[in-house]
């Protein structure tokens, strides 16, 4: 009997379109399954097809899904899509009991054939076929397997599946797991999408030599938090039709002293808060759509983490948790994109005309009803909450650190090896007295946080890029107010510099006392002169549209644009362009070195002077990386803007941190600028109240 207690509240996996059972269910790439005839129906309204490109998008997560067959009609594309149902309760009866029959082994290739035996070590129901082959198995020979009758009429535990084959390579299994991009991979993924990588590593390696920890209180508060997501937007549907309610019995209330008069008047008023209420409630009904498919996955996830840690073997675990970090992660970030800015608290305002009881005759209107929405502070706490409880699954939970055992890769041989630029070749002097302090172990420390207040400004201050000049101290890039402000070595506010066409970026040129200005609407870049706290334009140079970034590269300038990276001459003439991905486009280059390096999307890539990749650096937590540093041993540094932390690359990309979570007056963080010899950065902001704070370096 404790067997069926056990079990009595896990239901069976629902679809996260029709947020029922999922009946015939079909995953994608992204490892989210629907209903088959939910995703067919979904394929056939919002399916692509262009010259460039036919696909649809993930319902969850609008990750782009190609068909296997972009001719075939958008009908026949759902059945092509693999069968699996990552959990099932035997012990319940219905709809189920007709998936849960069906061999595990043929359901993933499309085919629905009665299941024979159960094998208690693959936890899989498996046909008479598919069980000859694997009594025959050198690998499956000496699994214990029972008559799948006996096990569904005694067996209380649900069953779980995790698909160990690649979405992305039919037949291919999961073998391996890239560390530089916390990505599961077969072995063709690693051929042909992961070449460049170096941290890899076989997932039987993995899991014999590192603890798997239980994630199960993260995946329950998550649950929690959503749904309290799901409880607010029900309890705010309902508060509007109550408060609709409540205006309608006012006006009817007025309306009763001249009812003869007034019915006609009445009757447009209620049709007129009809179409308020039904405008946004629809606004709020398609929020809890979303709220509600997320809250149903995460529902779906935490009994499958629950299930998996009780249940699946190692190999299993660690995959599914994979799979699962990755498919809900992906569903968040659709939904905060979708509702974060969408008011959710709804109001009704009734505004009662003051010349009721005089001019009756004369009205034309009773009145009108406004809207008064807001983004309740409840909602934003909690989509805060899911967006760190996502972040602490996505930090790999094992002792010793996994990345500690990327060194040993058993996989290295397999591909092509990277060279990588020389070790830094400028050590301190002997009596300095930082020579031993190693800033990829040091800790960084708050020295100043420097208000926006008192700089002013006819709008909010927006630091976009800054650079430190000897003798005069750093500048600054103040976008929105059209400046450059200028603070000296103790970051006291000394004034600014008017440049009409939004300065955008500014950075050292190839003389002293040069400066570079990248002016975002006009175009150019300005060669200007700095002395004493005085500048001076020389020259212009024109630019590609959209120049974001810049930096000087030996006798070259570097700009980052939206689409792509390029290498300029000193007088504008393009040497090299490299494609990218990613808006805000900051660049950074390190002579010592020969090295550059550039957003690319998601990740920060490193190249050698001639524009091959040296090394590239991803991860879950670099989400809308902003601003990149070099400090004068070609470390990197990088804000990111979604998180708020700062992220820390070796000059060769062996060693990689986050070295601060969150700043201390800054959410969200926009621009680095590291000095030259001190072993400090500043990091600014995007228009708060905190105009930047300086952090350095100690060995405490």
């Amino acid at each position: 009997m404790a067997a069926r207690n056990t079990y009595s509240d896990v239901s069976s996996f629902k679809c996260m379109l029709c947020l029922r059972d999922c009946m015939d269910p079909r995953e994608l790439p992204c490892y989210h399954a629907f209903c088959f005839l939910c995703i067919d129906k979904y394929i056939r309204n919002e399916r692509v097809i262009s010259q460039e490109k036919t696909y649809f998008p993930c319902p969850a997560c609008d990750h782009p899904v190609l068909p296997k067959e972009p001719t075939a009609p958008a009908s026949k594309w759902a059945t092509s899509l693999p069968v699996n149902l990552p959990f099932h309760n035997p012990g319940l009866h219905g709809s189920r009991s007709e998936v849960a029959k069906a061999c595990d082994a043929c359901l993933r290739d499309d085919q629905k054939v009665t299941a024979h035996v159960w094998c208690r070590e693959c936890m899989e129901a498996i046909c008479k076929t598919c069980g000859d082959a694997h009594g025959k198995n050198k690998m499956s020979s000496k699994h214990t397997t029972i008559p799948w009758e006996d096990y569904a009429r005694t067996s209380y535990s649900p069953v779980v599946s995790v698909n160990e084959t690649c979405p992305e390579h039919d037949g291919k299994r999961l073998e391996l797991f890239c560390l530089d991009h916390n990505s599961l991979c077969c072995s063709m993924c690693i051929t042909l999408s992961h070449r460049s990588c170096q941290r890899y590593k076989s997932i039987d390696n993995i899991v014999s030599k590192t603890k798997l920890y239980s994630q199960q209180s993260e995946w329950s508060r998550m649950k929690e938090e959503t749904g309290k997501l799901v409880n607010e937007s029900e309890n705010n549907r309902e508060k509007l039709e109550l408060r609709k309610k409540a205006l309608l019995e006012t006006m009817s209330a007025n309306v009763q002293r001249s009812k003869n008069t007034l019915d006609d008047l009445f009757t447009r008023f209620q049709e007129n808060v009809d179409h308020v209420v039904r405008s946004q409630s629809e606004v709020l009904w398609n929020r809890e759509k979303f709220v509600k498919g997320f809250f149903t996955n995460v529902e779906n996830c935490n009994t499958y983490m629950a299930l998996l840690d009780t249940q699946g073997s190692s190999v299993q675990r660690f995959i599914g948790r994979e799979q699962t970090i990755s498919q809900i992660s992906s569903h968040f970030r659709r939904l905060h994109h979708k509702v974060k800015d969408i008011h959710n608290d709804v109001d009704l305002i009734l505004n009662v005309n003051e010349g009721l009881d005089k001019i009756l005759h004369a009205l034309t209107s009773l009145g009108r009803v406004d809207v008064s929405t807001s983004k309740s502070s409840s909602s934003q706490d909690v989509l805060t909450h899911v967006t760190t409880l996502i972040d602490t699954l996505n930090v790999m939970p094992t002792s010793p650190s996994l990345a500690d055992t990327w060194a040993g890769s058993d996989m290295l041989s397999d591909v092509q090896q990277v060279p990588v630029v020389s070790p830094p070749t400028s050590p301190a002097s002997p009596a300095s007295p930082t020579k031993t302090l190693d800033v990829l172990t040091a800790n960084l420390s708050m020295v100043k946080s420097v208000a926006c207040l008192g700089l002013g400004g006819a709008y909010k201050i927006h630091l976009t890029g800054g650079v430190y000049i000897d003798g005069e101290g750093v500048i600054l890039t103040d976008c929105k107010n059209n400046r450059l402000v200028l603070f000296n070595e103790t970051y006291d506010y000394m004034g600014d510099h008017v440049l009409e066409g939004q300065p955008i970026d500014v950075t050292r040129g190839c003389k002293a006392r040069e400066v570079l200005v990248a002016m975002h609407l006009n175009k150019t870049i300005l060669r200007c002169n700095i002395q004493g706290g005085v500048l001076t334009t020389v020259d212009k140079i024109s630019v590609p549209e959209f120049t974001y970034g810049i930096a000087v590269f030996g006798t070259s300038i570097l700009t980052g644009t939206f689409n792509d990276v390029k290498l300029l001459s000193i007088e504008g003439r393009e040497l090299k362009s490299i494609p990218k991905t990613g808006d805000c486009a900051y660049v950074a280059a390190s002579n010592s070195q020969r090295t550059f390096c550039h957003r690319d999307g998601n990740a920060i890539v490193c190249r050698a002077q001639d524009g091959t990749e040296a090394f590239r650096y991803a991860c879950r937590g670099l989400r809308e990386p902003r601003g990149i540093g070099l400090d004068k041993d070609g470390n990197i540094y990088v804000c990111v803007y979604e998180t708020g932390n700062i992220h820390q690359i070796s000059w060769e990309g062996s060693r990689t941190r986050v070295i601060m979570q969150r700043l201390n007056g800054i959410a969200k963080p926009c621009a680095i600028v590291v000095h030259p010899h001190r072993h400090e950065l500043l990091v600014t902001s995007q228009k708060e109240d905190v105009a930047f704070e300086v952090y350095k370096f100690d060995s405490s």
